[in-house]
């Protein structure tokens, strides 16, 4: 669960929709009054998105998972995972992070009560590869490498034993201002015939290594209606969200997007909320809440 009432109050939303409801905009801005108290706050939602990854490199070694067991540095294969990575790549986990955010506690498209079954970090391989090559060669140095295929983070809704709303995300983050990067977002998550998401069977895979839990094999028979029946589920509905973090804010204007038409390179005809999130300092927040360290360089070299 990533609701907190201390992230609520650090960041202020202004939100605006369209006449015919499809669309809404919204802002959080950041209380800096709050910021010191929403760090460790973030560090704790942080290290929760990522264990799943860190828990699957380990068993993947055959290291033990017992929380009380102190692990050999020299075997640990999550050692520097993710801090060790370049930090552009942190941003992208960071936004698709903030997505969850977004979701247990701004409730995009008018919806409340979102549920986040897991986090898909686990299938970034390319992270994991960079880590071994640092490990191998003892370097100081992190490639920029490319980001994670499929859907940057999913949300659900479920009434009984079943899924009635799947909330889809692609999310960017910027130090500064880059209208590519919002243009990017829309375009990649609106083509119109997905109405299940592809990375659900991501999840499933997830779940299906503690289908030990009898909630957990309630979400397990729910996804797999949803994803392998043939016909559309009666009152299914998937929504869209584009989550814009951004450590520039506009000087003429209040907002980088529209407050009431979606962006020209939307298509999905579904309901859409694109959310920007102005914050003060996104690099520094990003090394504080990851405890990277700042002389590590960042080689930028993707391919």
């Amino acid at each position: 669960m990533l609701k907190s009432d201390t992230l609520s109050k650090w960041l202020v939303q202004s939100l605006s929709e369209s006449n015919n409801h499809q669309y809404r905009h919204s802002l959080l801005k950041e209380n800096n009054i709050f910021r010191m108290e929403a760090i460790p706050e973030l560090k704790s939602i942080i290290n929760l998105a990522h264990e799943d990854a860190r828990s699957h490199l380990r068993r993947l070694a055959g290291v033990s998972l017992d929380p009380l067991e102190e692990y050999n540095e020299g075997i640990d294969p999550a050692i520097g995972y993710p801090e060790r990575l370049n930090l552009t790549t942190l941003k992208g986990y960071f936004g698709e992070i903030f997505a969850g955010i977004i979701a247990q506690n701004f409730s995009p498209n008018g919806e409340s009560e979102w549920e986040i079954p897991a986090f898909p970090f686990r299938f970034h391989d390319t992270a994991f590869d960079e880590l071994e090559r640092i490990r191998q060669n003892d370097l100081e140095e992190a490639k920029t490498i490319p980001g994670r295929p499929g859907d940057d983070f999913l949300a659900f809704k479920k009434e009984g034993d079943s899924i009635t709303r799947t909330l889809a995300c692609e999310s960017k983050c910027s130090s500064k201002h880059d209208s590519g990067l919002i243009s990017k977002a829309h375009g990649q998550i609106s083509e119109p015939g997905i109405e299940k998401p592809v990375s659900i069977r991501q999840i499933l895979q997830i779940l299906s290594e503690k289908s030990n839990d009898s909630e957990v094999e309630k979400w397990i028979l729910a996804l797999r209606e949803l994803l392998f029946r043939q016909e559309k589920p009666e009152n299914y509905e998937r929504c869209d969200l584009i989550v814009y973090v951004c450590g520039e804010k506009p000087k003429r204007k209040l907002t980088w997007m529209s407050t009431d038409i979606p962006h020209k390179n939307y298509k999905g005809k579904r309901r859409l909320e694109s959310v920007e999130v102005h914050l003060n300092d996104v690099e520094d927040l990003i090394y504080t809440i990851y405890n990277k360290q700042k002389g590590e360089k960042s080689v930028s070299n993707i391919g």
